[in-house]
């Protein structure tokens, strides 16, 4: 997966730590290690490794001493040479055994749409980051060169001038920085306890990386990463005018039990009460309840749709808080800025990280799933967006509700409420793709757009596509068990067939198609989409069933087929009952279907399917549950159909079509 620079692989010279201290220059260090002594010889988490050891014995030695070693085949170090070897086997040696024992979570994206992972700030780290940064997530861009990658990896890490600069400041700068703020050690130091531990905070360090450098406000001196519960729970007993209760009863620091649930705790002071089940809420940094900043700040809770006295009581909570941390001898991570770019997060004992602007804590993935716009929106949020992301989630959060959404009108598609409020507020612009109007497809005004929609895509496009693209493969139930009807008839795919079809018009015919969403497909069906629905309008189109089912041998079956292994049910066939008898509906805009519910369209995003006749959830339309589906006609988006069916599995078939923005000032 990685090109790092090479260890010495020859024959090694025995000692008590495994190493061969003969020069080699092949491995970026000037020394060779034994390939099978690597996790021997580098503590990761936990010490300084041997050989950064050896080499600051050999830089502290007297001259005669040091010549003796010069005669045997050592080089001689000053201490400045040594404190820079030091650095660079340390943090060398950390990238290569992070590497090997979990993906590194530091990326730094490029402008033209590629992406380093950052191992370390030494020159050997930076030059395996430019060796990597060459993956494309964009056809078309050019190659990028290892030269090009290294000086911008070291402009974006805040030194002017390019690599070549870099690598003096770090020589004659940065490492007697280092030495002089007592960063000894590489360790994870916002997650210091195992994933097991149950702990009162956990961050992220893109989370620290946004706070410092795009929030706008100044850097704190310090932020708190994270304590015990239990031990947090202590320290709370000892602090002033506090008092700790397990349920109803006042507790000590002997009787917190650690058996206990920690949802069964709370703190009790003048301000309110901080019950622990709610403090995953206060979990961020884009209030000030985790941050010193020599006072205590701004309190920001991420709870939201909640009314005035809970806000007050959550806000009372993170005050109580930040009252038990200013108490709590551990989890605090110092914050030490280098420039304004790169800044040091130091811990207990010598330990350190480093953060940076911009910094990314996962590797960007296409998602074929996404619609064109939410691809285009995810590769603006990681290559792009330059601004504050928490306090941004946060604000687009707040707004949803408001402006009086709920949690049954919640968009489902990830990061949809985000981009409506960088939208909004004038941050993320949408490239918007328009065609002229082509033959087969429909315009119609719509939400303020002017919009081409297809007819539903019938049995025989779909052949002509499966023709055209023998390697396609179902993500789910048969295609010919669902399709074997005439050839003008509305196919029934799975949400991903009909996202592979879009795919398919958008190379052969050049347009910019995709699947409509669930606002613009109601806002087209104008004049079909009822209004009350009664319970017995339910039960009568229960009845009228759309489908009937063929089995292996091609004798009819009446109903649905009784419950049967998987691989059974897949040879029976689903086909339109009878041509004549379906009814078919046109709205007013011309969008034509199947009023039947038993039949329904896929929509954006995955697994949206709604109804074609009573303009609701597909998956709930025959589903009694307390609030019956007439009363609350579930949204498509809120109750998904499996994206994996076509709908046989519930004696339906779903269908789909294509839609695109349109240019209206020329016709095709």
């Amino acid at each position: 997966m990685a090109c790092f620079p090479r260890f010495s692989e020859r024959p090694a010279k025995e000692n008590r730590y495994g190493f061969d201290f003969t020069p080699s220059l092949d491995n970026g260090l000037g020394w060779g290690l034994r390939n099978d002594m690597r996790r021997d010889i580098i503590t990761f988490g936990c010490g300084e490794p041997l050989v950064a050891n050896y080499l600051s014995a050999r830089a502290n030695e007297s001259p005669r001493m040091r010549s003796s070693h010069v005669s045997s085949g050592f080089p001689v170090l000053t201490r400045a040479q040594a404190d820079v070897r030091n650095r660079c086997a340390e943090e060398s040696a950390h990238w290569r055994i992070g590497m090997r024992r979990c993906q590194p979570n530091k990326f730094l994206p490029f402008d033209n749409y590629h992406v380093a992972p950052i191992g370390g700030i030494c020159p050997a780290s930076l030059k395996d980051a430019a060796k990597l940064a060459r993956t494309e997530y964009r056809g078309g861009e050019r190659k990028l060169r290892h030269g090009v990658a290294l000086n911008h990896i070291a402009k974006s890490l805040g030194f002017r001038g390019g690599f070549g600069e870099y690598k003096k400041e770090y020589e004659n700068r940065l490492v007697d920085f280092m030495r002089e703020h007592g960063l000894e050690t590489r360790r994870d130091v916002l997650a210091p306890y195992p994933k097991s531990a149950k702990l009162a905070v956990r961050l992220r360090y893109r989370q620290v990386a946004d706070r410092l450098f795009s929030s706008g406000l100044a850097a704190p001196k310090r932020i708190f990463a994270g304590a015990d519960i239990f031990d947090l729970l202590k320290v709370a007993t000892a602090t002033e005018d506090l008092t700790v209760a397990c349920g109803t009863s006042r507790v000590g620091p002997a009787e917190i039990r650690s058996w206990i649930p920690p949802a069964n705790y709370s703190i009790h002071g003048p301000e309110g009460t901080l019950r622990i089940g709610e403090l995953t809420c206060l979990h961020n940094l884009a209030g000030d309840q985790l941050c010193d900043s020599g006072d205590s700040g701004r309190v920001v809770a991420q709870l939201y749709r909640i009314d005035d006295t809970k806000r007050k009581s959550l806000h009372a909570a993170g005050r109580i808080l930040r009252r038990v941390l200013d108490t709590c001898p551990s989890g605090w991570v110092e914050i030490i800025p280098y420039n304004d770019r790169l800044a040091f997060l130091k811990g207990p004992g010598g330990g350190y990280e480093f953060v940076f602007k911009r910094l990314r804590h996962a590797e960007f993935s296409q998602d074929v799933s996404r619609s064109r716009d939410a691809n285009d929106f995810a590769l603006h949020l990681y290559f792009e967006y330059d601004g504050w992301l928490e306090a941004d989630e946060h604000e687009a959060e707040e707004a949803f509700y408001a402006s009086g959404g709920s949690v049954a009108t919640y968009p489902r598609i990830g990061g949809e409420l985000l981009r409506a409020h960088l939208i909004r507020t004038g941050k993320y612009s949408p490239a918007v793709k328009k065609a002229p109007v082509r033959e087969g497809y429909t315009p119609a005004a719509c939400a303020g757009r002017q919009l081409c929609f297809s007819k539903l895509v019938t049995v025989g496009q779909l052949r002509r596509f499966l023709r055209e693209n023998p390697e396609h493969v179902t993500h789910g139930e048969s295609l010919e068990a669902v399709n074997n009807d005439p050839s003008d008839l509305p196919a029934a795919v799975t949400w991903y067939d009909a996202m592979a079809y879009t795919k398919w018009i958008k190379r052969t015919r050049k347009l910019p198609v995709r699947l409509l969403t669930q606002a613009e497909y109601l806002a087209l069906a104008a004049g079909l989409v009822p209004g009350q629905i009664t319970d017995g309008e339910v039960e009568a189109a229960r009845e009228q069933r759309l489908c009937v089912f063929f089995d292996p041998h091609g004798e009819r079956y009446d109903g649905h087929p009784p419950y049967m292994p998987e691989e059974e049910f897949a040879r029976w066939q689903l086909r339109y009952d009878s041509v004549d008898n379906i009814a078919w509906g046109t709205s007013k805009t011309g969008l034509k279907t199947i009023r039947s519910a038993y039949f329904g369209e896929w929509l954006l995003p995955e697994g949206a399917a709604i109804n074609g006749l009573f303009m609701g959830s597909q998956y709930e339309v025959f589903m009694r549950s307390q609030d019956d589906f007439h009363l609350t006609r579930p949204s498509a988006e809120g109750a998904p159909f499996p994206p994996c069916s076509a709908g046989k599995y519930k004696s339906m078939k779903i269908g789909f079509r294509v839609a695109y923005e349109a240019d209206w000032g020329g016709r095709k």
